[in-house]
């Protein structure tokens, strides 16, 4: 059962916290003693003041500030829940749709996919229901620039049930891709059928796109090959050693 019950502090996170529609936070049970300086912060959220619950002032350890969490998510409109010793800001991931069951990766980079049954948000911070990410990391370094070209991709192959005619959804931008500089390129989706023929391939997003919503007619076909092309190099930067491209599928329907 989730609690809403969360008391504490958590330094150098916070911001990536908010960027990644889910993130869950968990690690070995410790204790130690620590030297705070309690200093009076001010929080300024686009412009408004706001102030945390008494008892959750923020301080300085080791010339690192740190904030409440759960304020601070709240306040920016993300709710904060708690779950058997892992902390979940904003959506939370759930069981991958079976359609993701078998993927083959190609290029560089390690991917990932995960599901969304609600909270996960667009780019123009719209709630994208049902939601599948699919994720990229690849390494970063002083080359990130000179690699800007290069792409990964990963296809899903999927045997369609009896009776299906159409596959439906919309094509987003994930929110992490908020504040970069510039346009910059993220991906695209094609459909193949059994023969390997595209049967839809949708514009390629990039940090400016609007979501997309695609139908695809299934006349006749029994496999789709559904392939998701991802420039990791224009993405986030998660650290100076690693960098992320997603690209997020909503309300994926076979019908």
């Amino acid at each position: 059962m989730r609690k809403r019950g969360l008391t504490g502090f958590v330094a150098g996170f916070v911001t990536a916290a908010v960027l990644f529609g889910g993130l869950a936070a968990g690690a070995a049970t410790y204790e130690r003693q620590i030297t705070a300086h309690f200093v009076p912060l001010r929080y300024v959220f686009d412009g408004i003041e706001r102030t945390p619950p008494a008892g959750e002032a923020g301080f300085i350890h080791n010339n690192r500030t740190y904030v409440p969490l759960r304020f601070m998510a709240e306040s920016l409109g993300r709710p904060v829940e708690y779950d058997n010793g892992t902390i979940y800001i904003g959506a939370i991931p759930g069981q991958v749709p079976e359609v993701w069951s078998n993927l083959t990766p190609q290029g560089e980079g390690s991917f990932s996919i995960q599901y969304f049954e609600e909270r996960a948000l667009s780019l123009q911070g719209t709630e994208m229901p049902a939601a599948s990410v699919v994720t990229v990391v690849a390494p970063g370094g002083d080359d990130v620039a000179e690699k800007r070209g290069t792409t990964a991709q990963v296809w899903a192959d999927y045997d369609l049930p009896e009776g299906v005619t159409r596959m439906s959804g919309t094509l987003y931008v994930p929110q992490q891709y908020f504040g970069l500089a510039g346009e910059r390129r993220v991906g695209r989706m094609v459909v193949l059928n059994e023969l390997n023929r595209a049967i839809y391939t949708s514009p390629d997003l990039t940090t400016k796109s609007d979501p997309v919503p695609f139908e695809v007619s299934l006349d006749g076909v029994k496999r789709v090959r559904i392939a998701v092309t991802l420039h990791p190099y224009e993405g986030v930067p998660l650290s100076d050693l690693l960098i992320m491209a997603q690209l997020g599928i909503s309300e994926l329907k076979f019908e």
